[in-house]
């Protein structure tokens, strides 16, 4: 891939494009990320997911995932779902949807849905193509950007 990047590149064929800096970076028990504010500041993207007590009940994960929605340095709420691709899987997370993607709407915070558990098409500007029954309700009632 290199090679025929190098030999676009040379001869003129390649389209210009920008390699962005980014990280995937945990939500804290707190809503806090677990980097410093400072390096975050320095990225092009910061996806942000819950990788540990996932099944904490949604009157405590609402309020964790908002509070990291709310980061300024947040772009992308990562897999919020919590749901486990192969293996044995495990149930989705407990939040509220309704406020979750709208926080999500607020703070201009992409939210990622892992696909291959929904069996859909991802559209970015139409959400018609939706085949999960209650993110298709929010995500067209609140316009929320997805990203897989």
């Amino acid at each position: 891939l290199s090679e025929r990047f190098a030999e676009e590149a040379s001869s003129g064929g390649a389209k210009p494009f920008r390699v962005l800096t980014g990280i995937e970076v945990d939500i804290l028990e707190d809503g806090g990320l677990d980097q410093e504010p400072e390096l975050l500041a320095e990225l092009d993207v910061v996806v942000a997911s819950i990788h540990s007590k996932l099944r904490m009940p949604s009157s405590e994960l609402t309020p964790r995932m908002v509070t990291a929605i709310a980061n300024p340095h947040m772009d992308v709420l990562g897999h919020c779902t919590g749901r486990i691709v192969v293996g044995r899987g495990r149930p989705e997370s407990a939040f509220d949807a309704e406020i979750v993607f709208e926080a999500c709407r607020q703070f201009g915070v992409a939210a990622e849905v892992k696909k291959q558990l929904l069996n859909w098409k991802v559209c970015f500007t139409n959400f018609a193509s939706f085949n999960h029954t209650w993110l298709n309700r929010i995500a067209q009632r609140r316009y929320t950007t997805l990203s897989t």
